[in-house]
């Protein structure tokens, strides 16, 4: 895509576990060219779990990434 100068967004929905893991990453909306790297980039991310009542809880959220 680089190569031929092909750019944009993509949007990708995750589920974070109670551990900050991300898990089943799912295509929503741009360049489908893009959708492995994408994949790769969320699936190496740790983030901070949501909480419920103090305790951490399995919540899915989109993350958009701009491929440049």
């Amino acid at each position: 895509a680089k190569a031929r100068g092909i750019t944009g967004a993509v949007v990708v929905q995750v589920t974070v576990g109670k551990d900050g893991k991300p898990s089943n990453p799912k295509f929503i909306s741009g360049q489908p060219i893009f959708r492995d790297a994408a994949f790769q980039a969320v699936m190496g991310y740790q983030f901070k779990p949501a909480k419920l009542n103090g305790q951490p809880i399995e919540q899915s959220t989109s993350i958009r990434l701009n491929f440049h």
